[in-house]
């Protein structure tokens, strides 16, 4: 079913038949069966029975299906290892192979265990004579013996006692290489004594070059002459960058980092102020102004208003020369609505005096 999955099958795709391989094979070749799916060494003689009358389908995704399932192998069913004339099958086929594990406990005795796997792969012919007939289809299993895996597959680690075997005719690497190790030893301690010379050479030039950026950032930080403090924060925040690049070419320590990082979150909170103070000065010296402009433009207000009046006690002009002046104070207080100088409001202040003044002349 995990292949099935992997070619986009589920279980309810099927319909499966057979208790057992014998009652499997029969519904099979009573054409019962489309199918039959074995997971058998090759040679099997529940496959030989029916291997005549099917066809070899390939499966030919196993790096594929290895990725999901790491005990899945890559096996081939070689050409005519079920018939040689006409060969069946007539060409390799690439199909799914997973290895029969022999388990033991971690626990057992290493002795025991070297015996059996020595057994295993020393007395082969004798253990498949031992297996009795009704158990044939075993016998095929008994060629195919050999060391597990000990990076793919289960990933369960090879018994001591199995590697004991495996590598019985092989000397140790120190016994067979004595006086290289020896060597080896003595190189590795000169080389180890100057990497720790060079690493503390290299940790040293990183620590210098940590400490020119908390220099540069304390600077921007007490500098308020030279730049503005939206100036020094532009130029902190590119130091900052320069030194997260330097961090990642590992030319300054991580250690040395987070120490340039504390001055640098200190110079920024500090500058951070010093703008926030900056805006409100603006915006307060902003608001002063508004208020001058306002009592600047009530004023023209009153000016005009001041000017109605004068008009009005003046009684050695005409009434003609005196709707002339009103007509002129208004054409000026006009202006200098259009121009901002006084405020709408003021201005319909003036306007109820002109018409009350201009209304007693007429």
């Amino acid at each position: 079913m995990e292949i099935a999955k992997h070619y986009g099958y589920q279980e309810g795709n099927f319909i499966f038949l057979g208790k057992d391989q014998k009652s499997a094979n029969e519904a099979y070749i009573r054409r019962n069966a489309e199918a039959a799916f074995f997971v058998r060494a090759l040679g099997n003689p529940a496959v030989t029975e029916i291997i005549g009358m099917s066809k070899m389908l390939p499966i030919d995704q196993a790096k594929a299906l290895q990725t999901k399932y790491p005990a899945f192998e890559a096996g081939v069913i070689p050409e005519g290892v079920y018939q040689g004339s006409p060969p069946i099958p007539s060409q390799d086929i690439p199909t799914i192979a997973v290895q029969r594990t022999l388990l033991t406990d971690k626990d057992t005795d290493m002795q025991t265990v070297q015996i059996i796997t020595s057994v295993l792969n020393e007395r082969r012919q004798e253990l498949a004579k031992a297996i009795p007939k009704e158990f044939a289809s075993v016998r095929a299993l008994v060629t195919s013996i050999d060391r597990p895996s000990a990076t793919g597959g289960t990933g369960i680690p090879i018994h001591p006692g199995a590697i004991a075997y495996y590598e019985r005719d092989k000397p140790s690497f120190i016994q067979e290489n004595a006086d290289y190790v020896a060597l080896i030893i003595t190189i590795v301690l000169l080389v180890g004594s100057w990497i720790m010379e060079i690493k503390n050479w290299v940790e040293g030039r990183k620590k210098d070059a940590a400490d020119i950026y908390i220099d540069v950032a304390v600077e921007l930080m007490q500098d308020e002459v030279t730049a503005t403090p939206e100036e020094n924060r532009f130029e902190l925040d590119r130091i900052f960058m320069k030194a997260a690049r330097d961090l990642v070419n590992e030319r300054i320590s991580q250690e040395s980092f987070r120490t340039f990082n504390e001055a640098y979150k200190t110079a920024r909170e500090v500058l951070e102020r010093r703008i926030s103070d900056m805006k409100l000065q603006e915006l307060q010296q902003q608001e002063l102004l508004l208020k001058e402009a306002e009592t600047l433009r009530k004023e023209n207000a009153n000016h005009y208003i001041a000017e109605v009046f004068k008009v009005a006690r003046d009684k050695k002009i005409s009434p003609k020369d005196a709707l002339d002046r009103l007509n002129k104070i208004m054409q000026e207080a006009g202006q200098d609505l259009i121009d901002e100088k006084i405020t709408q409001e003021s201005f319909r202040t003036f306007t109820e005096a002109y018409k009350t003044v201009r209304d007693a002349i007429a």
